[in-house]
């Protein structure tokens, strides 16, 4: 949901740009205030599942770190 959002976010800001650069009243403030709110809610879904995950290895005795390092 959050992957769909941020790109829904993106082209939004894109065509908010757009208009901007037409001359056009736009909202472009608020597009970037809610491109980059939608970045943020993706950036904390990817922490929290890096967590999640980091949690589970713990759990299995694995070492976390071997996510970070590529080893999945």
């Amino acid at each position: 949901a959050s992957r769909v959002e941020l790109e829904y976010r993106d082209l939004y800001l894109d065509r908010s740009r757009s208009r901007y650069d037409l001359e056009i009243q736009t909202d472009l403030g608020d597009a970037e205030k809610n491109m980059s709110e939608a970045q943020w809610r993706a950036d904390k879904v990817n922490y929290a599942l890096l967590l999640t995950q980091a949690r589970l290895d713990a759990l299995l005795g694995n070492d976390p770190a071997h996510r970070l390092l590529g080893d999945q």
